[in-house]
């Protein structure tokens, strides 16, 4: 992961936008395993809870059966999540 990547998730899980879910949600199915865990990282802070479904999906994938790192984010992610979901 580039640290201009890095910085731009930031700069999304901070941003007031809706579509900043939806562009975080995006990185999900990214090959890279590091973007995957920074995006649900991003996506726990935001905190947005019509994203617990995408994390969700992320959980059943191949790459987070391998990855525990993702795995764990993905719970910390889902724990942080307003509402009910």
């Amino acid at each position: 992961i580039t640290p201009s990547q890095f910085r731009a998730i930031g700069v999304l899980a901070g941003s007031p936008l809706p579509d900043a879910d939806s562009s975080l949600v995006s990185l999900l199915t990214s090959p890279d395993v590091r973007l995957q865990i920074t995006a649900v990282d991003a996506i726990g802070e935001r905190g947005t809870e019509s994203t617990a479904a995408p994390l969700v999906a992320c959980w059943n994938t191949p790459l987070a059966a391998q990855e525990y790192g993702l795995r764990h984010a993905i719970i910390c992610a889902l724990g942080s999540l307003k509402g009910t979901a």
